[in-house]
C-alpha cells in the first residue's frame, strides 16, 4: 500500500494531467474527498502495474533537489 498526501495546489496539477494516468488511478483519484490540506490517496501496489503512475503522481509533488552535495 502507498498513501500519498498531495497539496492542494500540487492536487490540482495532478488532475489537469489525469488523462496521463492508468484508468485504475483516474478512478480512485476521482473517488477521493479533498481536504484542506489537499487529498489523501490510498493505492495498492500488488504487482507493478501502478507503480509507474505513482512515480509521476510523487514526481509531480516533491521535484527532486538539483544541487548536488
Amino acid at each position: 500500500m502507498v498513501l500519498l498526501l498531495i497539496p492542494l495546489l500540487k492536487a490540482i496539477q495532478i488532475y489537469r494531467n489525469r488523462s496521463n494516468r492508468t484508468e485504475e488511478v483516474r478512478n480512485i483519484y476521482d473517488a477521493t474527498a479533498v481536504y484542506h490540506d489537499g487529498n489523501w490517496v490510498m493505492l495498492e501496489v500488488s504487482d507493478g502495474y501502478l507503480v509507474d503512475d505513482i512515480k509521476k503522481m510523487i514526481w509531480i509533488k516533491k521535484k527532486p533537489n538539483k544541487k548536488q552535495k
